[in-house]
């Protein structure tokens, strides 16, 4: 937290005041804003990546989202689908049997990335197993 003294001075007739009073920053006092809780449809697939200490949880398109090595992996978005990062080729294959291309909500489509409905929860911690190691190298969960 950054903060700065200020010092205000007032007169009364011969005699003066000096005070000190602590100025802060709009940037420090603005209260944070709560990270967003995990989403209950990913928490089965964090508990599976527990013991990996290469995964953990982190915020990021306003999601809690699992991330190896600092590379997301694995999120649930808005909308309740389960997204993974995958090579590109896989990603195409998921979408030729039901999945959908996934973009951060700016219109713009991330060719590795894919979301698929909630509906396959199945094949979601094989799916996530894939794209953690796409992402990061081998797990060590595995």
């Amino acid at each position: 937290m950054t903060s700065r003294r200020a010092t205000n001075v007032t007169s009364k007739k011969s005699t003066s005041k000096v005070t000190s009073k602590k100025v802060t920053s709009k940037k420090a006092t603005a209260k944070k804003s709560a990270a967003p809780a995990m989403h209950p449809l990913l928490v089965p697939i964090a508990r599976a990546f527990a013991k990996d200490p290469a995964v953990v949880a982190k915020t990021m398109f306003s999601s809690v989202a699992l991330t190896a090595r600092g590379k997301i992996f694995a999120m649930v978005d808005s909308r309740d689908r389960f997204v993974v990062k995958l090579p590109a080729a896989r990603v195409a294959s998921l979408i030729g049997s039901g999945a959908e291309p996934w973009g951060p909500g700016t219109g713009r489509i991330m060719k590795e990335w894919v979301a698929l409905p909630a509906t396959g929860k199945s094949a979601w911690l094989a799916l996530a197993k894939e794209s953690r190691d796409f992402v990061g190298g081998a797990s060590e969960s595995s």
